[in-house]
């Protein structure tokens, strides 16, 4: 029994702690197993089918609909080289601009979704749903997005404030595409 009731803490610590709702969400799931099967533990069968019903179901079912309501940043970053661990340079700035857009995302209460690839700019815009574009090359990084995407100018902003320490950045507004951009 005290083994379970530790558990229950730490799940409950961990959902508080942790950044991602999602990640939230699973260890709040996980919690309230832990407190049926608590529950059943204590001789309260009714308590716990009542947790189990509540909790775990009706619960998880809102987290559900809240989550698909849940804004996810999808950023493409794109680079001709294959693979930038090599270029001591490039994996720096690529690691800092991630850590940027990441602080960004939970000022704004979003999740990114960053995506490596060796993708063409072009074939991001016609194949893929995107929010921003960043194309590294060389020693410059271009960031790319749309003008439709309310984002944008916020994100360029929060980059100008916060992140010098690109040797050259440039950035582009794209025109609409097949990718919905949003």
């Amino acid at each position: 029994m005290t083994f379970f009731l530790l558990l229950l803490m730490v799940f409950a610590v961990l959902s508080l702690l942790t950044d991602k709702l999602i990640t939230a969400f699973v260890y709040l799931s996980v919690f309230s197993l832990l407190c049926s099967i608590c529950y059943l533990l204590y001789q309260a069968p009714d308590v716990a089918i009542a947790e189990a019903v509540i909790g775990s179901t009706i619960a998880t079912v809102l987290y559900l609909v809240a989550l698909k309501k849940y804004k996810i940043f999808r950023v493409y970053y794109t680079s001709k080289v294959k693979y930038i661990k090599k270029f001591s340079w490039m994996a720096d700035e690529r690691s800092r601009l991630e850590a940027a857009l990441q602080k960004f995302a939970k000022e704004k209460e979003l999740e990114v979704d960053m995506i490596f690839t060796t993708d063409t700019l072009e074939q991001i815009q016609l194949h893929y749903s995107y929010d921003l574009i960043i194309e590294s090359e060389d020693e410059t990084i271009r960031i790319n997005g749309e003008k439709s995407n309310y984002h944008y100018d916020e994100i360029i902003e929060y980059l100008n404030k916060n992140f010098k320490t690109i040797k050259s950045v440039r950035y582009a507004c794209l025109t609409s595409s097949e990718g919905d951009g949003t």
